[in-house]
């Protein structure tokens, strides 16, 4: 009887492994993987605290921007769409609001690992081998315009800055050139003019310490070092007092001018205008001319190591842990079916 029991046991056992194995490789489809690397340079500050992030199992916050690009809703926009995910039949059927249940399916397939070197790897699955390694390219491929380096985002808000700048020495030079032409220069002296002249010059010197106070503000709200932290945070407050000193100098030469001739008042304003347009222009491009030197050779820049490549054998399904499974699965249904007599049996005599 004992033997018995242990017969359907086993059978049980290759029954249900028999039966999940054959779905495993009949009905469910194949699964590829394709992966790729990506080396982030941390720079000299980052190595040398490597050893301490090391000890710690910590990240470097420059590979971890990498990675959350790498993962983003904005990436997996880009790359549904240029792939046209939503209307490939290996990556997904036509549904109601495919673009949008393409991207979410997406970001289930994309899978990004770092490690506490600064490689961040990326593996895509899906039911077909090239497009897994397509998804992973166009994952890479855009990375490079997602990606961005200090000196990037310092480019980026000089070039703003030198486009509003040029709009308004336009027309200061225009208001110039009309109270040239009106004579009314003539009602000025020489005295008042070289005045004016200096708190023009004045008032370039506060519009290019704004400038700096604001780039300081963005690199606090940017930094994750502790050290470069404190740094910004002094020369911020640095800023802040020489902008002090400043701003009451120029209050006190706007008193004085105050109870000029309306001439000197209108030459004071249109010459104050011109002068500061042209200085905040010229600083403003020097500093874009040194951010664009700088960004592609910056701390922090990265290099793709491995492309995404078309990889012929399957990564799922897992047929032979299937079948253990389904082997586990029939053994304790068979078990269960013969536990359940001998119970009844024993409640009847106990009767």
């Amino acid at each position: 009887m004992l033997a018995k029991r242990w017969y359907l046991v086993v059978l049980g056992f290759v029954a249900g492994a028999g039966a999940l194995y054959a779905y495993s490789k009949l009905i469910l489809p194949a699964i590829y993987e394709s992966t790729g690397a990506v080396y982030v340079d941390r720079g000299p500050q980052a190595t040398a605290l490597s050893g301490i992030t090391s000890t710690l199992g910590l990240q470097t916050g420059q590979s971890g921007y990498v990675a959350t690009l790498m993962q983003s809703d904005t990436m997996m926009r880009r790359v549904a769409k240029e792939l046209k995910l939503a209307e490939n039949p290996n990556f997904m059927s036509g549904q109601s609001n495919a673009e949008e249940k393409a991207q979410s399916q997406l970001k289930k397939a994309v899978s990004v690992k770092q490690d506490k070197n600064g490689a961040v790897t990326i593996a895509v699955r899906t039911k077909n081998a090239k497009l897994s390694a397509d998804i992973v390219n166009h994952v890479l491929n855009n990375l490079g315009k997602l990606f961005k380096t200090k000196s990037q985002k310092k480019a980026e808000f000089i070039e703003t800055q030198i486009k509003e700048t040029q709009a308004k020495l336009q027309a200061a030079e225009k208001q110039m050139l009309s109270f040239q032409q009106s004579n009314k220069i003539a009602l000025i002296d020489e005295e008042t003019k070289s005045f004016i002249q200096q708190l023009g010059n004045l008032e370039s010197q506060l519009i290019e310490l704004d400038v700096q106070l604001q780039q300081v503000k963005s690199e606090l709200g940017d930094e994750g070092d502790l050290e470069e932290l404190v740094k910004l945070k002094v020369k911020k407050r640095s800023l802040e007092a020489s902008r002090g000193i400043l701003s009451g100098r120029i209050d006190d030469a706007k008193r004085k001018l105050a109870n000029a001739p309306q001439a000197s008042l209108d030459y004071a304003r249109i010459t104050r205008s011109l002068m500061m347009q042209t200085n905040t222009l010229e600083m403003l491009t020097e500093q874009y001319q040194l951010a664009s030197l700088t960004q592609h050779g910056e701390d922090g820049d990265y290099q793709i190591v491995d492309w995404g490549q078309p990889k012929l054998e399957p990564v799922g399904p897992r047929s032979a842990v299937n079948a253990f499974l389904g082997g586990i699965a029939g053994c304790l249904i068979v078990s269960l079916m013969l536990v359940s007599p001998r119970k009844q049996h024993n409640r009847e005599n106990s009767i």
